[in-house]
């Protein structure tokens, strides 16, 4: 496997992060994780997905040297594995990208925790807008459900990063408070009246 050379994106970049990047890139650990990917992916090489991944490790690698054109390609990456249920990846993908910033304190693990809570959050908001039109018991309650969706998607994402204790449980209190509402709803509908009843006294 030859050393990849930078695209012409990277002409944006300016010079001293580009001689970092020469300095740094380590073809080892480059090509484990190609290596890697291709054993990962149903047709190998030939797949698709092979050159897109490789391709937003490069981008990531540039976005730890401090590439601004390259803000959020971490995220990508780490949101892009998560489709591949291949743990060992994250691994190999991190020993890559440590070579161009050891002290890095966002791994592609948890950039691709965010990126997917967020993901979550924004598609939660807004079948919890589509369900709120419906105005029978049950789109009442899944309304209520979904919102707790988004609430609890955003207490993980302040737990990841390491928010202020008040702000996750404030989000945690919304979404049991949401849970409670739609169980309520469901009760009231008649809705699996017994199984509602009962969680809701919890």
């Amino acid at each position: 496997m030859t050393r990849h050379q930078p695209s012409p994106e990277s002409l944006n970049i300016p010079q001293t992060i580009l001689d970092g990047y020469n300095k740094r890139y380590n073809n080892a650990t480059y090509r484990a994780f190609s290596l890697a990917l291709e054993q990962t992916l149903p047709d190998g090489l030939s797949d698709e997905r092979h050159n897109a991944l490789m391709n937003l490790l490069i981008d990531a690698s540039f976005e730890r040297l401090g590439a601004s054109l390259y803000d959020g390609a971490c995220r990508n990456l780490g949101a892009a594995l998560a489709q591949l249920k291949a743990p060992d990846l994250y691994v190999l993908a991190e020993q890559h990208l440590r070579n161009f910033n050891p002290e890095s304190d966002e791994t592609v693990l948890i950039a691709g925790l965010l990126h997917s809570l967020e993901t979550l959050r924004y598609t939660a908001d807004q079948a919890a807008s589509a369900a709120s039109t419906q105005h029978h018991g049950r789109g009442r309650v899944v309304c209520w459900w979904l919102a707790a969706i988004a609430m609890l998607a955003q207490a993980a994402h302040a737990l990841l990063c390491e928010a202020e204790n008040d702000y996750v449980e404030e989000k945690l209190s919304r979404a049991l408070r949401n849970v409670r509402n739609g169980l309520s709803e469901a009760s009231a509908s008649g809705l699996a009246a017994q199984i509602a009843h009962w969680l809701a006294r919890w």
